[in-house]
């Protein structure tokens, strides 16, 4: 929880990990054997090679790519949802229990929520690359705020309810240290925390 890594395979691919994910590389590996196992949130930079493509199966979504770069997110809690983004190159999306293959080109994306998929022809905002940083985007709402930082780094956030009615806007990126981000927080909204 909290945490973020860069993991760098021998086939020069890099794959830039969020909290709370996991990923699988069979001892199988190889140059040409290029399949992973994913959970979690990620960004994935494929080295290009035409004749072994990469797949990346995260059980409720399949990427088989040739090299590119894109991200992708499932929850392993809820095996409903999955989204991918493509920031260049081109991959093929594959929903093996709606039985759906897509095709992304740069700039799309797609989401799938239950047995309903949408593509989009440009990528929106919450999923776009942000240099493997956690950005949160704030609302207005600081106690989804709070919730997403519980979830993040895997603590338990206790409020008073006059937080409630605390407002919001920006963007706030996630350290490794809970502690420089609550620091943070102090400066923005008139809070005082402790352990």
């Amino acid at each position: 929880s909290g945490k973020r890594a860069v993991v760098r395979l021998t086939d020069k691919t890099r794959i830039a990990l969020s909290e709370k994910s996991r990923l699988g590389i069979p001892s199988s590996f190889t140059s040409n054997n290029r399949m992973l196992y994913f959970s979690g949130k990620g960004s994935f930079n494929v080295n290009h090679d035409k004749d072994h493509p990469f797949l990346v199966d995260a059980s409720i979504v399949k990427t088989h790519v040739l090299g590119t770069e894109f991200s992708m997110n499932t929850h392993p809690e809820d095996d409903n949802f999955a989204s991918v983004a493509l920031y260049n190159g081109a991959v093929e999306v594959e929903f093996p229990q709606i039985e759906t293959t897509v095709d992304l080109k740069p700039s799309e994306a797609v989401i799938l929520k239950g047995e309903n998929f949408m593509k989009m022809n440009e990528i929106p905002s919450n999923m776009r690359k942000n240099n493997y940083t956690e950005v949160f985007e704030l609302n207005g709402s600081i106690m989804a705020l709070i919730k997403r930082i519980s979830e993040y780094y895997g603590i338990t956030v206790r409020t008073n309810d006059e937080l409630e009615d605390i407002e919001c806007h920006g963007r706030l990126i996630f350290t490794d240290n809970p502690d420089e981000l609550l620091d943070m927080l102090t400066y923005l909204i008139p809070v005082k925390y402790r352990y």
